[in-house]
């Protein structure tokens, strides 16, 4: 199985999804910078599956960048190729397929239950990081929401998730430390590391179910 990672930024890694694919599934995977995308597209159409990672940046962004994996994410799924996007890239998977992407009041940073879920595996609780949001683009089908806030959908046999199913410690050592302070205020961020990471093992079976479930989707 050969996996096509785009890595938008150098302190979002594909953390335990890529692991999981390599130990579980035996795959290979090609991380793809995504200011490189053009130099790499016969390589990401090749691909068997293709991950889109978080990102600082904002879907609604026009970094040259930005636009490019917009591109990029339409062509792919308007092909029916597997795609999993995650946070950053599940909203720009629905802004390539028509959704809108905006702010919201307030951001997330820390565990939450999908409260409607139209497929069990992505109940949760998952960790969100995050604050902008995006809507279910035309054609897509909704698998998961937290109150308003479209958490999962699949648009053919590509997947948009607004958590963070594959979060690691060193992810998120770096989204702690870069966080506002308005966004963790009065925060012992040790203290919150390791809390977070203490609920990663706790939700790695859960975790391991949804990675099966979203390869069966994206079959």
């Amino acid at each position: 199985m050969q996996v096509a990672v785009i890595q938008d930024n150098s302190d979002v890694p594909a953390g335990t999804i890529a692991d999981w694919l390599v130990t579980q599934r035996g795959a290979t995977l090609t991380t793809v910078p995504a200011e490189e995308l053009e130099a790499h597209r016969d390589a990401l159409f090749a691909a068997d599956l293709v991950i889109a990672l978080g990102a600082r940046e904002a879907a609604y962004d026009t970094f040259p960048w930005v636009l490019a994996q917009r591109r990029l994410l339409t062509a792919l799924a308007e092909q029916n190729h597997a795609v999993i996007g995650i946070c950053f890239g599940a909203q720009l998977l629905s802004s390539a397929l028509g959704g809108y992407v905006g702010r919201l009041p307030s951001g997330f940073h820390g565990f939450v239950e999908n409260d409607r879920v139209f497929n069990p595996r992505f109940a949760g609780a998952w960790l969100r990081w995050h604050g902008d949001f995006f809507t279910l683009p035309p054609g897509g089908e909704l698998l998961s929401r937290s109150g308003d806030v479209v958490t999962g959908f699949r648009y053919r046999r590509a997947i948009g998730l607004q958590f963070h199913p594959e979060a690691c410690r060193e992810g998120l050592a770096a989204w702690i430390e870069r966080a506002p302070a308005e966004n963790l205020p009065d925060m012992d961020h040790a203290a919150f590391l390791e809390e977070l990471c203490a609920r990663l093992e706790v939700i790695a079976p859960a975790r391991d179910a949804l990675y099966t479930e979203l390869l069966r989707l994206t079959a």
